[in-house]
């Protein structure tokens, strides 16, 4: 099975634990709003803290452009507006949410056992007669469905465009062709439902920008074109897809190197790792250190470091070094020099990221400079709308860019706010 490498590592897993609200019934990141769970019910506040809709629910959920969100409310799902009301009562089993503003679509919905579609009236498109139904898109939304362990394309109007014949299927690329798996092999699909490449590998994955997509041969990767044509050799023991700088990484005797679109190697393989490209910069690994490589496959920052993690689109790395963290710029210079204890998250939309010094979080900006003292038992990245979730003596509050505390702590949890 092809592997992605992944930019993902322990510090975003650390963010999980320390700058998260610690709780997967929440999912909200609402249109002004913010769940919160008070006395074991979730509702929502403002940005003044005026309690909007009040904590009543077994679970909150986004809210999503059309001021709409999923509720779990007597251990059945419903949607609410942003005033509290009842678009859709609570009935089903199970929702996904999938809003379309070209559809007349809401969600998918379970209900005894089987997966339909609703409104936003709470009418069903498509009344629940599948065993699952999961999305995917390309330019308008198309919906995966499965019947009697069988994979089908269905429209948001409901139409089979392709019935349920294949043992899987996969998302459409933007170059509209979707992998399918059938007798064991794969191949690709149109939004038809027309056969463009037989099955015939192993394992295919999803189209690239460059159309092209990677596939497996017999334990070998390498890639095709849109006709199936092979144009990179199967050679490679691992493989990512082409990224927007028409480059893969590839694994070889358990080495890392990079390749073109032509399959020319343009960084033998030589690292222990390499992530994928983060804004034109790839971490690389070798003999237990990090570094970062460019777009050329150029040494910018030699392999030294314990740890590294890019936190933003333009270069800023937290590296660790000696067991201490510490912050560098995209040429390897320091903004902030390693400190005992110290553990940095990307900067949010606003310019700050949240820094734990001590056992305690605050926030830096990107010149590295203090802006709020550590001082949080936990802390969440700030929202667009200039607050932040913080955790004190247990409860969750919300402070401003200055570290003013403008909702006081009062909640069980607090999560985010949006745009």
């Amino acid at each position: 099975m092809k592997v992605k490498l992944l930019l993902i590592s322990f510090l975003f897993a650390t963010v999980g634990i320390f700058a998260q609200s610690g709780d997967n019934e929440s999912k909200s990141k609402s249109c002004g709003l913010a769940a919160v769970k008070l006395n074991g019910k979730w509702g929502y506040v403002d940005a003044i803290g005026k309690m909007v809709i009040e904590p009543q629910f077994d679970s909150a959920y986004a809210f999503k452009s059309k001021g709409i969100t999923v509720v779990l409310s007597n251990g059945k799902y419903g949607c609410i507006d942003t005033s509290g009301r009842f678009v859709v009562q609570p009935r089903f089993d199970g929702v996904k949410f999938i809003y379309s503003s070209a559809y007349d679509v809401l969600a998918i919905v379970e209900e005894n056992h089987k997966w339909g579609f609703i409104n936003d009236n709470g009418k069903f498109v498509v009344e629940p007669r599948f065993d699952y139904i999961d999305r995917f898109y390309i330019s308008n939304f198309f919906l995966e469905v499965w019947q009697n362990a069988k994979r089908g394309i269905i429209d948001l109007n409901g139409n089979i465009l392709v019935e349920p014949k294949f043992d899987s299927a996969s998302n459409f690329s933007s170059i509209g062709l979707a992998t399918v798996r059938q007798n064991g092999k794969c191949g690709y699909i149109d939004t038809t439902g027309k056969v463009i490449i037989k099955p015939q590998f192993d394992a295919a994955y999803e189209f690239s920008q460059n159309g092209l997509a990677c596939v497996e041969v017999n334990g070998k990767y390498g890639f095709i074109d849109k006709r199936g044509k092979i144009v990179v050799k199967p050679q490679f023991d691992n493989i990512t897809d082409f990224q927007s700088n028409d480059m893969a990484v590839v694994r070889l005797n358990r080495k890392y190197g990079l390749i073109n679109e032509k399959g020319m190697m343009v960084v033998k393989p030589q690292y222990d790792d390499i992530k994928e490209f983060y804004n034109d910069f790839a971490i690389i690994k070798l003999n237990g250190k990090y570094g970062f490589i460019d777009t050329k496959g150029r040494v910018v920052v030699e392999p030294k470091f314990d740890f590294m993690s890019f936190l933003g689109r333009d270069g800023m790395a937290m590296v660790v070094l000696n067991g201490k963290g510490g912050i560098i710029d995209k040429t390897g210079n320091f903004v902030i020099e390693p400190k005992n204890e110290s553990l940095f998250f990307r900067f949010s939309s606003i310019g700050l990221a949240v820094v734990r010094q001590d056992g305690k979080f605050g926030y830096i900006d990107k010149t590295g400079k203090m802006v709020i003292e550590p001082q949080f038992d936990l802390a969440r990245k700030f929202s667009p709308n200039g607050l932040a979730a913080v955790k004190l003596n247990d409860k969750w509050g919300y402070v401003d860019a200055t570290g003013k505390m403008v909702i006081e702590p009062q909640f069980d949890i607090a999560d985010d706010f949006s745009e």
